[in-house]
Parts: structure tokens; sequence; C-alpha cells
């Protein structure tokens, strides 16, 4: 009897294995997958801030814009990169960590 309650609860077992994997892939992934297109968005609006603000720092002569004002929003500029790049980072690195446990499953099938 004992080697059937095994079988069953062996069962089981990969049955609530199959069930979170399930949900990773649908609950994790989707929103995840969100997250990356948004993050590649904002690093091009980023970019081309960047490049508004270089063209700011050139002008010479009749500036509309206070240099100390062109400071600041490169200040600004670079506080905003730095932490959507660290966001990029950590999205990514979720996204792997998903990926794995998916393979895992995978591979132990």
């Amino acid at each position: 009897m004992s080697d059937k309650i095994l079988y069953n609860e062996s069962k089981a077992e990969q049955s609530f294995i199959t069930l979170i994997n399930a949900a990773i892939s649908h609950e994790l992934r989707n929103p995840l997958n969100s997250l990356v297109g948004q993050m590649n968005s904002m690093q091009s609006y980023l970019l081309n801030f960047g490049k508004i603000i270089y063209n700011l720092k050139k002008i010479d002569g009749d500036q509309v814009i206070s240099k100390e004002i062109v400071d600041k929003l490169d200040t600004i500029h670079e506080g905003i990169q730095g932490s959507g790049q660290k966001m990029f980072s950590a999205t990514k690195f979720i996204d792997f960590f998903v990926h794995d446990i998916l393979d895992y499953t995978i591979l132990n099938k």
C-alpha cells in the first residue's frame, strides 16, 4: 500500500508543479514583458531628452533658458537615467529568473 501512496503523492506533486509553472507563465511573464517594453521606450525618451540638453548647452549668446536651468535639467536627466538603468537591469534579471524556472520544468520532463 505504501508504494501506491508514494506514487499518488508523486503524481500530486507533479500536478502542483505544472500548476505553478502555468501561473508563472501567465501571471508573471505578461506583465514582465510589458515592463521590458516600457523600459525600452523610456530609454528612447531619455536619449532624446539628453540630446536636447546637450544642444541647449552648446547654444551661446542669446539663450532663452539660463545656464542654471540647463544644469538642473542635466542633473534631473542623469538621475532619471541612472534609476531607469537600475529598473531595466532588475526587470531583465526577473525575466531571466522566470525563464530559468520554466526551463527547469521542461528539463525535468
